[in-house]
């Protein structure tokens, strides 16, 4: 089980997620902001889909489109209490707590190290 940083309540991983596992997060977040967008903004996202008739996944595809700013949520990565987005934890620490609420098992993805035969991939920026 997961400890809790108590400075902002973020799950504090047991272990540190594998390369694979945070490209599997990439993908999991992607999607899941794509969704949601689209569940909020139906008949929007729809309007323009009817525009161009031939491509049926407009919307879907236009969806990363929207995405609000100044909510609440926006200080859990910039905090008002004078620190930064690098004084708090990072996106990927909260990969593996993410995984395990929804029930996801990545440990076995190995979408990483058979892209990496194949070709080569933009090296992650040093922290």
């Amino acid at each position: 089980m997961a400890q809790v940083n108590s400075e902002n309540s973020t799950p504090m991983p047991a272990r540190a997620p594998s390369k694979d596992e945070l490209y599997a997060y990439v993908e999991w977040l992607f999607m899941e902001h794509r969704l949601l967008c689209y569940e909020l903004w139906p008949d929007s996202l729809e309007r323009d889909a009817a525009k161009d008739i031939q491509d049926a996944a407009l919307p879907l595809q236009q969806a990363y489109r929207f995405s609000p700013v100044g909510t609440a949520a926006g200080h859990f990565h910039f905090p008002k209490d004078g620190r930064t987005w690098k004084d708090v934890p990072t996106p990927s620490t909260r990969c593996l707590a993410v995984f395990e609420a929804i029930g996801l098992d990545a440990s076995n993805s190995k979408w990483m190290s058979e892209l990496e035969t194949q070709a080569a991939l933009p090296e992650r920026p040093a922290s």
